[in-house]
């Protein structure tokens, strides 16, 4: 977590100004004061060869009853297809979830307990929901992504608990394009970098 920490705030003041990347990153590099990002790195790897090494000994990890996370879905693809996705992108997709996919998660996850924990009947509503589905047998233990994008009372909760309290803590710039653009009757010409 403290690697995570230290990743992530270099990556909220190079997401301000990226043009500072290129130099701050060198720089952090060298002085190995970036470790964090060099802990994520380490951790993701061996968290990507053990499942290769586990599904490579395993006959059926390519049938498709198999389990089904993501890095199983793209070491099948590189099974069939290896021109498609290369080993050291399924374990750049790792670095991702853990590096970039983490705090978010964790932010999401949060706000929806959060506010569960603070409206009573609202976590009632969804706890009948969450029974009902399964007195149905249309829910896994644990959950699929399809069955639970099936459960409208779930969809919403998520949805609201990432209104109310986004997972991530920086806006996308946008570029204003070649005509110019009016935002709340201010003009903005072609090429300014906006934050809205």
């Amino acid at each position: 977590m403290a690697s995570l920490s230290e990743y992530l705030l270099y990556c909220v003041r190079v997401g301000i100004f990226p043009e500072w990347h290129k130099i701050l990153f060198r720089r952090k590099m060298g002085s190995k004061k970036l470790s964090g990002l060099q802990n994520v790195r380490n951790f993701a790897t061996t968290w990507v060869e053990t499942k290769v090494a586990r599904f490579q000994s395993e006959k059926d990890w390519t049938s498709p009853n198999a389990t089904t996370d993501i890095i199983t879905r793209l070491l099948r693809v590189h099974d069939n297809d290896p021109g498609k996705i290369s080993k050291a992108e399924i374990l750049t997709a790792g670095i991702m979830n853990v590096g970039a996919g983490s705090d978010t998660t964790s932010i999401a996850f949060s706000a929806a307990i959060f506010n569960l924990l603070k409206h009573p009947s609202s976590l009632r509503r969804l706890q009948e929901e969450i029974r009902e589905y399964e007195a149905r047998g249309v829910i896994s233990d644990p959950i699929k992504f399809s069955e639970a994008q099936k459960m409208p009372y779930l969809q919403a909760v998520i949805k609201e608990a990432l209104r109310v309290h986004p997972a991530t803590g920086l806006i996308l710039g946008r570029v204003v394009p070649k005509e110019g653009a009016v935002l709340a009757g201010q003009y903005f010409p072609p090429g300014v970098r906006l934050l809205t």
